[in-house]
Parts: C-alpha cells; structure tokens; sequence
C-alpha cells in the first residue's frame, strides 16, 4: 500500500486541511489454469478454469480471454467471477463449435486483473472438435418388406466424419438394443449370404431382432452415436411387414402373351 497526502494553499496563504489517501499498488499480473475436455461435442461446449491475482491475494480477476488457434479468434468473459473454497475465481465459456468432425484445434487463455495487469497465456492444449451427429442407414429389411415373424437380421452402414462409437436398433419404439458393429457384424452379414461393400469412413452394423408374432406393421429405427457422443437424431425409420410365418416364393417371369 502507499499513503498519499494532498493539501491546497491559495494566494493568500489559506491551508486546507490534509486530506489523505491509502492507495493498493498491483504491479503482479494474475495467473489463469485451464484443462480443457480432449473432446468437444455436440452445438456448444463448456470450458473452464481458475483464475488468482498472487498480490494481493485474492484480488479481483477483471476478465479472462480465450484465444482459439495462433490466427484465430479471442473469447473474453468478464467478471465478476465466483470464488472457490481457496480463494481462486472460477470462471467458464460458453464456446459455439464450428461444424466439423474430428477436427483438431489449440485453445489457450490469459487473465486481466482489476488493475489492467495481463497474465502469461497458458500453454497452447488440443482439442478434438466434432460437433456433427453420424449418419445411419437401414439397408435391410426396406420399406415394405414383409418379415418376420421371430428373430430377423437388421443390418446397414453408419457413417461419421470421426468414427462411429455405437449403433442401437428399437422395434416399434421398444428398447433400444445394441448392434455389432465392424468385423462382428460383418460375420452376422456374410451369414445371411450378403457380402455389402462399405464407403469410407463408414462402418457396418447388424442386429438379430425378435419381431412380432401377430401379423401387422413393424418399424424398426437404427440411430448412432460417434465418438464425441453426438446422437443421430431423429433415429434412421424403416416400415416393414410382419407375417403370421415365413412364406418364400419362388421368382417367376411373367408371361404377357
């Protein structure tokens, strides 16, 4: 601290009295920390942290700054910031993600204390962002189909700029159940006497599924989940037919004479 103090005289030699003042002198920039998620998904995500000023302790944090890439853009979000148990302001960022999958950025952050001292950036951390949801298709059964009744192969591709994490199928809006995915549902495919081919940065999914045993509609939806937890949304829907039993008809031409 330092103690100022002013007094006026005028021409003729009148005093006022001493007026004094106690100033805070903060020469010390504040110190921010930050641990980012390795992931970023879905629309918007959070980031995070603590910010302190060492002297004086627990000082005000005026503002923090998020910068994003070396050229990129900065955040700032202004105080005032709560206080933890220990005296740290925590402050976060509520960060609107780009629309890509799988892409890699570097975030780093800096505070302002309430004297206008700047902080040492933290150390450049990477990002993963993927805020896309996969992409699902039911290749069998199609629209229309007639199924069933009892257990049925439901099998199809999924597809996600990053990498596909799961593949759930439900049945008239039940239970949503877990498909193979890859080399598991490659077996179950090549079982039924199909060899698909599969896109890039696709997957192969399949689920043995217990239909109805009473005639009627069946609609089977499939949805996945990637990587960064992005739900497809709404659910991949295909409408099929259940039958009382299993009918095979043989292909015949048709005779137009």
């Amino acid at each position: 601290t330092l103690t100022v103090e002013v007094q006026a005289i005028d021409t003729f030699g009148h005093q006022s009295a001493i007026q004094s003042v106690e100033l805070l002198i903060d020469n010390v920039p504040p110190v921010v920390e930050m641990t980012p998620p390795l992931v970023l998904g879905g629309a918007t995500a959070l980031i995070d942290g603590i910010a302190h000023d060492p002297e004086p302790f627990g000082g005000e944090i005026q503002s923090v700054v998020l910068q994003v890439n070396e050229d990129g853009p900065t955040l700032t979000v202004n105080g005032p910031f709560p206080v933890n148990p220990v005296g740290n302001r925590m402050w976060h960022i509520l960060q609107n993600l780009p629309a890509v999958e799988g892409e890699e950025f570097q975030v780093r952050a800096w505070a302002i204390d309430a004297a206008g001292n700047v902080g040492e950036p933290t150390d450049w951390q990477t990002v993963i962002v993927d805020s896309l949801p996969p992409r699902t298709i039911i290749a069998a059964p199609e629209n229309g189909d007639l199924v069933g009744p009892g257990l049925t192969l439901v099998w199809g591709i999924a597809q996600d700029g990053w990498g596909i994490d799961e593949v759930q199928v439900s049945v008239n809006g039940g239970v949503w159940q877990t498909a193979a995915i890859g080399d598991d549902a490659r077996a179950l495919v090549n079982a039924a006497g199909r060899q698909p081919g599969v896109p890039e940065n696709a997957v192969l999914w399949a689920l043995m599924v217990s239909l109805p045993v009473q005639p009627g509609p069946v609609v089977i939806q499939a949805r996945s989940t990637d990587w960064a937890g992005n739900v497809e949304s709404p659910a991949q829907k295909v409408r099929a037919g259940s039958a009382a039993s299993r009918i095979w008809l043989p292909m015949t031409p048709m005779n137009t004479n």
